[in-house]
């Protein structure tokens, strides 16, 4: 999803990693997503999460993501 806004827009990727599973490592998945996307595509950031939030109808709800992406974005920033 994308963060921010204009010219602070950031791409956050958010991952649903298994129960017990080790996460990847930031580099690793840049590494892949670099090899397979153009450089625009690449994320910034990464969010391992347990669960992702889903729409009433089951799919996946970006625009809840977004909202978490955008929250994290504010409180980060200096």
């Amino acid at each position: 999803v994308v963060a921010g806004a204009d010219l602070d827009a950031r791409l956050v990727a958010f991952v649903r990693v298994e129960a017990g599973a080790r996460p990847p490592s930031l580099l690793m998945l840049k590494r892949h997503c670099a090899e397979r996307l153009p450089r625009y595509m690449v994320v910034d950031r990464v969010v391992f999460r347990d669960e992702l939030p889903l729409t009433a109808n089951g799919k996946v709800d970006r625009r809840a993501l977004a909202d978490l992406a955008n929250q994290q974005e504010h409180h980060a920033s200096p």
